[in-house]
């Protein structure tokens, strides 16, 4: 039986467009429909289709028109974004590759050179990371609140009518009571629940891709980094004290140079190797040595043990 997927496509260059098609509906006919409707594309336009938060490629204008966008992976109340490759990028596949040399490009896009990278705020790294981050950002600079927007979130979950299959394959009712349970942490979901409660733009910057997500439509936006397996925040330290109180954390969303210190920080940390393939990286449970591949494993892992504390197994 065909289900219906609504899904967003975001622009290059800004903008976005909803669509509802079948998971049967041809490539062929969706990338069309996907070109003609979204801006910054256009009929004939190259693109890639990259899921939020450095998912994998979902498609491009070279894959089978013949294939259903069910069998490609796309995905309902999802968000993509149209990247297009500047020329001579050499079409590398997954989220990071369509980054423009010089500037930002697409949704995200390269730091470009010289830019001064704005400084991590570090919050614990105890699987609340998303919602402690947030809380220091936008409620009165303290990290004590992950509990609270964790709860927050929970309840917004719970009440929500998320169509069936969004989350994670869980009913509302079931993903809130997943998501108490301190040995999940948030993703994409949660960011977006959290832009929608505080009315802002939430930025995310992925260390492995250097792109930027942004989640919600306000006109005042924070940035998080992300290395695949935790959550940071970002500021500008204006005045030079190097004191975390003292950085600007809040900035209009349309200010592309608060943008570019965002990705140069993600840029720098990219660098220094300082991210997780989420996907193939090997983990150790610190609480019975458990060996474990990905994040996948890892979330069953602590889902049957209650065992939360992981290090990467070189």
């Amino acid at each position: 039986m065909a289900a219906s997927l609504r899904f967003k496509v975001n622009g290059p260059s800004g903008g976005s467009s909803v669509f509802n098609m079948s998971d049967t509906e041809l490539w062929g006919a969706a990338k069309a429909e996907i070109a003609a409707k979204v801006p910054g594309l256009g009929a004939g336009a190259k693109f890639r289709l990259v899921s939020r938060m450095g998912k994998a490629e979902v498609a491009s204008t070279d894959s089978d028109d013949t294939a259903t966008i069910g069998s490609l992976g796309f995905e309902a109340r999802q968000q993509y974004d149209a990247v297009v490759d500047a020329p001579g990028a050499a079409g590398a596949a997954g989220a990071g590759a369509g980054a423009a040399a010089s500037g930002a490009a697409g949704s995200g896009g390269a730091a470009t050179g010289g830019t001064a990278p704005m400084k991590r705020i570090i919050v614990p790294a105890d699987n609340t990371c998303l919602f402690t981050a947030v809380g220091y950002l936008l409620m009165g600079r303290t990290k004590e609140l992950g509990p609270d927007l964790r709860e927050l979130c929970a309840g917004m979950v719970a009440t929500s009518d998320f169509p069936e299959g969004a989350l994670d394959g869980k009913s509302p009712a079931a993903y809130a009571v997943w998501l108490r349970d301190k040995s999940h942490w948030g993703g994409a979901i949660e960011v977006g629940l959290l832009a929608e409660h505080f009315g802002r733009t939430i930025v995310v910057i992925e260390v492995k891709s250097g792109i930027a997500y942004p989640f919600g439509s306000g006109d005042k936006c924070v940035y998080l980094v992300n290395d695949g397996i935790h959550y940071d925040g970002l500021g500008r330290d204006a005045s030079g004290s190097g004191r975390e109180a003292d950085f600007q954390v809040e900035f209009d969303t349309a200010d592309a140079a608060a943008k570019a210190e965002a990705l140069a920080a993600g840029a720098e940390l990219k660098a220094a190797r300082a991210f997780v393939d989420t996907a193939t990286f090997a983990l150790l449970c610190t609480v019975c040595n458990t060996p474990l591949r990905g994040e996948k494993e890892a979330r069953e892992h602590a889902s049957k043990t209650g065992h939360v504390n992981f290090v990467q197994n070189m």
